[in-house]
């Protein structure tokens, strides 16, 4: 269980995140932060990574930074043209890296296609973009993790 003390410090954890992604994603305030994570340009793709990833793994670490960045390949994130069924697709034996690109780059390809809040950076610089897609599922993870901690008294 929880105690009081360890449920703050997760709690400012989150906040100091969420705080993170205001300030290298280009948002205006932390309120606009949740919109956009509760908007066409996130939450299927975010309800996608629980569903298929999350729910059976919330207590694993983060996927590597370069294993993931290397599974991609940074160069390639603009070259995905579909979502892809984000309900059927086969991810029996998916990689947990392979499960944060595919956030990763349905993410970045809304950004592309659509005008959001998020101020994506050009399109010729990769690694930011796939920086702040991975920065995005590592807060995702965490919010999850620690609302699921809370409900289930652990």
């Amino acid at each position: 269980m929880l105690t009081s003390f360890e449920q703050m410090d997760s709690f400012y954890a989150i906040e100091a995140h969420r705080t993170k992604l205001q300030k290298t994603m280009g948002f205006s305030d932390l309120q606009t932060v949740n919109t956009w994570i509760d908007s066409a340009g996130v939450k299927p793709f975010k309800d996608e990574f629980i569903r298929d990833y999350l729910v059976n793994h919330q207590t694993d670490p983060d996927a590597d930074y370069q294993k993931v960045t290397n599974l991609l390949g940074v160069n390639q994130l603009m070259k995905f043209t579909s979502y892809g069924n984000l309900t059927s697709l086969d991810k029996t034996g998916w990689s947990k890296e392979k499960h944060w690109v595919r956030f990763v780059s349905q993410m970045g390809l809304y950004a592309k296609e659509h005008l959001t809040a998020w101020k994506a950076p050009r399109e010729d610089d990769m690694e930011m973009w796939f920086w702040h897609g991975y920065e995005v599922v590592r807060f995702l993870k965490a919010e999850y993790t620690n609302d699921h901690a809370m409900e289930n008294g652990a």
